[in-house]
C-alpha cells in the first residue's frame, strides 16, 4: 500500500502538467519496443539538473514475489505486494491507458495523467513524469 500512496501521488503530480515528446528527450534511447508484457520494478530515481540519479527500487517486500505492472493493448494493472495485514498480501489497482508516440496517457478515477516513456527495449522501460520521476523496470 505505500507504493499505491507514492504511485497515487506521482500520477496526480502528472495530471497538472504537460509533457511533451520529441527526438530530443530521450537522449538516443530506443521507446519503439512493445510495451506489453510483465515489467517488475527494478530502480527509482530523479532528473536533476539534467543528470539521472537511480536507486534500486525499495518498494519489495522482503521474502515476497516483487511488485511488478502488467501492461495490456488497453490496460496496466499496478501489483503489489505487502506485508502490513498479511503475509506477501497481493494488492492490484487497474488503470486504462492509451500509448501516442512516447507519451502514456492513463485514466486513474477520472483524471488524465501523462507520463513520457524514456527507454523501452525487449527488457527495460523507463518512465518519466512531469516532475522528472524516474522508475525503471525489467521485462519479467
Amino acid at each position: 500500500m505505500k507504493k499505491l500512496s507514492i504511485l497515487t501521488l506521482s500520477l496526480v503530480a502528472l495530471s497538472m502538467s504537460f509533457v511533451s515528446c520529441s527526438k530530443d528527450d530521450n537522449n538516443g534511447s530506443t521507446t519503439s519496443g512493445n510495451l506489453v508484457g510483465k515489467w517488475e520494478y527494478s530502480k527509482e530515481g530523479a532528473v536533476q539538473n539534467g543528470q539521472e540519479y537511480l536507486v534500486a527500487y525499495m518498494g519489495n517486500e522482503t521474502g515476497c514475489s516483487k511488485d511488478y505492472i502488467d501492461v495490456t493493448a488497453t490496460s496496466v494493472a499496478d501489483v503489489d505486494y505487502d506485508s502490513t495485514d498479511n503475509p506477501c498480501e497481493m494488492f492490484t489497482d487497474t488503470y486504462s491507458y492509451t500509448r501516442t508516440g512516447n507519451t502514456i496517457t492513463m485514466t486513474v478515477s477520472g483524471m488524465e495523467v501523462i507520463s513520457t516513456i524514456v527507454t523501452l527495449t525487449s527488457t527495460e522501460l523507463k518512465i518519466k513524469d512531469a516532475d522528472g520521476y524516474l522508475t525503471v523496470y525489467t521485462r519479467k
